[in-house]
């Protein structure tokens, strides 16, 4: 009997969780002027013998930033995903690495809203090492930038710079 077609069903998973470590080598050499051992220089970016590579640093910054979820919650679920529970300190070191890298990208924002004609701007209350500080947002339809400040009033608006420059 001839086949009249093909059904499908679909089905949505994920692979399985795991880190991937690549090793990178360097043949040492022995310097025939000063003695000491020499090799190439290391890909940029590796700074240490062991150490976690962008993405995985990348998704640990994404779970803080974006999702909002705490610094102890994150270790416990690369643990329990990935089995390397990280520290607290290696999350909160790549975040500041990323806010540098990230440093061109936030001013061109800055500077993108101050040409808008309208601006939303808000300010909450943010614990920073048990201080009160201060959360401003200001933002469009397409545009959203955060900043983190001791304080409310003319000091932060002068410190971050977006207000006093807005024309809209």
């Amino acid at each position: 009997m001839p086949a009249l077609g093909y059904e499908s069903i679909q089905i949505f998973g994920l692979p399985p969780q795991k880190l991937v470590v690549t090793e990178h080598r360097v043949v040492l050499k022995r310097c025939p002027l000063s003695g000491k051992l020499v090799h190439a220089p290391w890909p940029v970016g590796i700074t240490a013998p062991a150490q976690y590579g962008p993405l995985f640093l990348a998704w640990l910054t994404y779970l803080d930033t974006q999702q909002f979820i705490p610094l102890a919650r994150i270790g416990q679920m690369s643990g329990d995903l990935f089995g390397h529970q990280v520290s607290d300190n290696t999350i909160q070191t790549d975040m500041k690495t990323i806010g540098q890298q990230l440093a061109p990208f936030s001013q061109a924002v800055k500077e993108l809203l101050v040409q808008q004609p309208i601006v939303h701007a808000d300010e909450s209350g943010l614990r920073v090492a048990a201080m009160l500080n201060l959360f401003h947002v200001y933002s469009t339809v397409a545009l959203t930038w955060y900043g983190v400040h001791r304080k409310c009033g003319r000091e932060a608006l002068e410190s971050l710079a977006i207000l006093p420059n807005f024309q809209g």
